[in-house]
């Protein structure tokens, strides 16, 4: 039986998308593979880890944040705080209720290494027991925006370990990573037995480095840079990222961009025991990118 021109002309067409889909196929899965390598590059090189790692573990917060702005006029600080509370609520991050203890403090000042330098000698407890070399690094260190993260032990479920520490003594700590812990019996647990969690993060502008730059900007890296130690040295590549702001400044974005919130959401999404956090951080940020 001879086969009619509309019989060809669909098998035609069936044949054409069959070869589209095949074709197609691959190239979203390339796509796919790209993106992911890009993500575990960023997350890798922001938190000082690889992604497939077992061992050392994000520093993140355990408890509820509560900011304090100083060292601005009202309208001003007001913006500052404002725009922060709002991005940390955007991403999910549990807030102290009204009155709360600060423990994420915003101070600007245009002598910052004087202002640090007075609390040092003043004996406050604001760098805990870090060694005065390190110390005297940070406050020489001529950032637009220092960040001091400090640290306590905590358990599995998140309970400070062997400390009294309140969140005003502001004790320091550094980016040398932090202590992996074992299973007493064979193998590595799924989950870290304790952590270093964030008990307060001290960020220090400084008026005569910002200036010029928009408050948004700044107050959006500060939210990146404060809620998990992370490396503000890190090579971001052609990444989009607010912590470009200071280190590429003519190509840096207008605010929190969608990896930033990406990161920021699956931070505080992800169990901060898991010895698979950075994974997860990661896939769920392929997640979040790829829709």
């Amino acid at each position: 039986m001879i086969p009619s021109m509309r019989h060809i002309r669909k098998a035609m067409v069936g044949a054409a998308l069959t070869l589209s889909a095949a074709v197609a196929q691959p190239q979203v899965t390339v796509e796919s593979r790209s993106l992911q390598d890009k993500v575990h590059a960023f997350v890798a090189g922001i938190t000082e880890g690889e992604v497939a790692s077992f061992d050392d573990p994000l520093v993140v917060w355990r408890k509820p944040v509560c900011p304090l702005v100083a060292g601005l006029p009202q309208e001003q600080g007001q913006y500052v705080f404002d725009r922060l509370t709002a991005a940390l609520t955007r991403v999910g991050t549990t807030l102290g209720a009204t009155g709360c203890r600060p423990n994420f403090f915003v101070v600007a000042t245009p002598k910052p290494e004087s202002v640090l330098n007075g609390v040092w000698n003043r004996r406050f407890k604001v760098f805990g027991d870090a060694s005065p070399t390190l110390i005297k690094r940070f406050i020489e260190t001529p950032r637009p925006v220092r960040i001091w993260y400090q640290t306590v032990p905590t358990s599995a479920d998140g309970s400070p370990i062997g400390t009294t520490t309140q969140a005003s003594n502001l004790t320091g700590s550094q980016f040398d990573g932090t202590p992996t812990y074992e299973h007493e019996g064979n193998g590595l647990r799924a989950e870290f037995v304790s952590t270093n969690s964030l008990l307060a993060v001290i960020a220090v502008i400084d008026l005569t480095k910002v200036g010029g730059r928009d408050w948004g900007q700044v107050t959006d890296y500060v939210a990146m840079a404060g809620l998990a130690q992370i490396d503000l040295d890190a090579k971001l590549g052609e990444t989009r990222t607010i912590l470009r702001l200071f280190s590429s400044p003519d190509d840096a974005p207008g605010g929190l961009t969608d990896w930033d919130f990406a990161f920021l959401k699956s931070v505080n999404r992800t169990d901060p025991v898991s010895r698979h956090q950075r994974w997860h951080i990661s896939e769920e940020m392929v997640e979040d990118l790829s829709h």
